[in-house]
């Protein structure tokens, strides 16, 4: 006997189809959930206003691209969706708040899925997972020039006023809260800044995903000589796409696509192949 479920999506993915073809006549027999999009004709894509390779960049024309760019470019040729891109959030927190609000239809740039930003939006299954990770500045911590301090001992270092920074409005600042809730977190508004600082000595420790950690030390390899990567294996940061709260069944046809296109990737793969992913 079929699934329910997936004769029921198979049947909105049709109708989203001949929506396209037909160019609007078949938008009252589609899932309520799917309704809006059709009715305006396009799906608003939230992405962050700045480049976080290879996830996003911008490339030689002044538009987006980079992995996420690339999967999303996918999911809307599969339903001949046209995609309008809108990149004015300044954090990811602003990503989710665009969402919610209803100023984006999805949000997606290497975007953290946690229990706190759930309750505001709905996240698809994860595409890829990271390991949180530390960049420790070799000379103001002698005591990890060995091994790397394990899960408990950064959250006694994120209860320690100034021991770690974060990067504003990220997953990882909102861990930083939830591990030590009586310290306010150093926070910065750039990556860049963040992981310079750590470098020069000026910080001690950041606390930030893996693609970023992972896609710095490369750009700058010099880096290595004054920071050390730790991985806090007991953790895991899931990369998913937030969706409207309203729209349960565009959850359930972008799941259905990162099933069928098998995209479940980790960090490590994700820098390593460049440019060469395909969807």
């Amino acid at each position: 006997m079929a699934d329910p479920l997936l004769t029921r999506l198979w049947r909105a993915a049709i109708a989203v189809f001949a929506l396209a073809v037909t160019g609007g006549a078949a938008a009252q027999d589609l899932l309520p959930g799917l309704q809006p999009f059709a009715a305006k004709g396009e799906l608003v894509v939230a992405v962050i206003d700045r480049d976080a390779p290879p996830m996003i960049m911008t490339g030689e024309d002044g538009g987006p691209r980079g992995f996420d760019i690339q999967l999303i470019n996918a999911f809307s040729k599969s339903l001949r969706i046209p995609l309008r891109i809108v990149r004015t959030a300044k954090t990811y927190d602003e990503l989710i708040a665009q969402v919610a609000g209803g100023d984006a239809d999805i949000a997606i740039s290497n975007l953290s899925r946690s229990t706190q930003r759930a309750l505001y939006v709905r996240f698809t299954r994860p595409y890829m997972r990271q390991n949180p990770t530390l960049l420790v500045n070799r000379a103001r911590n002698i005591r990890y020039a060995k091994d790397c301090p394990n899960a408990r001992q950064v959250a006694r270092l994120l209860a320690t006023e100034g021991a770690v920074a974060v990067q504003r409005g990220t997953f990882y600042e909102e861990l930083a809260r939830q591990l030590a809730p009586d310290t306010e977190p150093t926070a910065f508004d750039d990556f860049a800044d963040l992981a310079a600082g750590v470098r020069a000595g000026s910080l001690s420790i950041s606390l930030q995903g893996e693609i970023l950690a992972r896609t710095y030390l490369n750009d700058n390899p010099a880096a290595r000589i004054y920071v050390r990567l730790c991985e806090i294996a007991e953790w895991e940061d899931q990369i998913a796409i937030a969706v409207r709260p309203d729209a349960p069944e565009l959850v359930d046809l972008l799941d259905i696509f990162l099933e069928n296109r098998k995209v479940s990737v980790d960090a490590e793969t994700v820098v390593l192949r460049i440019d060469r992913w395909g969807f």
